[in-house]
């Protein structure tokens, strides 16, 4: 990675990690669109997290984290869109607590983060409505 802008090799390291936090933690996700799309969504959260930035810097911040936002691939794009509403919805801890507990983003529907519970009752409650969910669609 010799060469690369900062910004660039902070995001792709970020990235990497998130992956290799999915292999510490022993997940087997669902599909690569998860895998890929959280790790895309942790470069995008290194990227904007980058501050006292020139005024060059900053713009290639924009045009990095425009890239991850805009990509079209199905899993990296998508997997990326998916786990920006998941994280909009129920943010990073309940999201990642959901995923490792069960290879899939939180369902966007039903499951609503309570601000009053905690991590572990937020996931507990998720798998509740998604239980209900897949009990109706046998009947």
């Amino acid at each position: 990675m010799y060469g690369l802008p900062r910004l660039l090799t902070g995001s792709i390291l970020a990235h990497e990690c998130m992956h290799a936090w999915f292999v510490l933690n022993y997940i087997d996700c669902s599909g690569k669109a998860v895998n890929e799309g959280l790790s895309q969504l942790l470069a995008l959260m290194w990227v904007e997290a980058q501050h006292d930035q020139e005024v060059w810097e900053g713009r290639l911040a924009s045009y990095f984290a425009n890239q991850i936002r805009t990509h079209p691939d199905e899993v990296y794009g998508g997997g990326f869109k998916a786990a920006l509403d998941a994280l909009q919805q129920h943010g990073l801890r309940t999201t990642l607590l959901y995923v490792k507990k069960t290879g899939v983003l939180p369902p966007d529907n039903d499951f609503q983060a309570d601000v009053g519970l905690t991590a572990k009752q937020q996931v507990q409650a998720g798998l509740q409505s998604q239980k209900k969910k897949h009990q109706q669609v046998k009947h």
